[in-house]
């Protein structure tokens, strides 16, 4: 068994370390048992859960049928199989904004809206791609920025990003 395995063995059993460290990752992570229990996820893992298809994903990815996640298995003699589960890290600002989203409690909408903000997105550009009018798009970011309680889309950006 490789060191890393040894070591996620250990804090495994070690609850509030490994909570702790799971925040520190940069994308969702999961910890999954081998009968699809998930034990822990950090925020932005929490925040994908909100999404029923998400935990067929995860199941699909410890069968090694998903590749939008690096899985890492691990067990000790007598324990369960354990798994660490992390979304490629190549769209953590995907999933800061997944996870900002669900924590400002924002509409779906609000959610497309947003995410096309964190991509730079003009008003007019937003609009062309939702099929809605400009300003139908200035009306849903003010709702964002308010329920944000964000004064400008560089404020917004921030908050989205940061570690909470």
């Amino acid at each position: 068994m490789a060191a890393s395995a040894r070591s996620l063995t250990k804090l495994v059993s070690n609850r509030r370390v490994l909570a702790v460290a799971l925040e520190y990752v940069p994308s969702a992570a999961y910890v999954i048992q081998d009968d699809g229990h998930i034990m822990y996820a950090n925020e932005l893992g929490e925040a994908e859960l909100a999404d029923p298809a998400m935990h067929g994903r995860l199941l699909r990815a410890i069968d090694g049928a998903d590749d939008e996640f690096d899985v890492h298995a691990t067990r000790e003699p007598g324990q369960r199989l354990v798994f660490l589960v992390i979304a490629n890290s190549c769209d953590a600002v995907e999933s800061r904004t997944t996870a900002a989203a669900s924590r400002w409690n924002l509409t779906a909408r609000h959610r497309e809206v947003l995410a096309f903000v964190m991509r730079g997105f003009t008003n007019l550009r937003i609009g062309l791609e939702l099929g809605i009018s400009e300003r139908t798009v200035e009306a849903h970011v003010t709702a964002i920025l308010s329920r944000a309680g964000c004064a400008s889309r560089t404020e917004l950006l921030a908050s989205v990003l940061k570690r909470t």
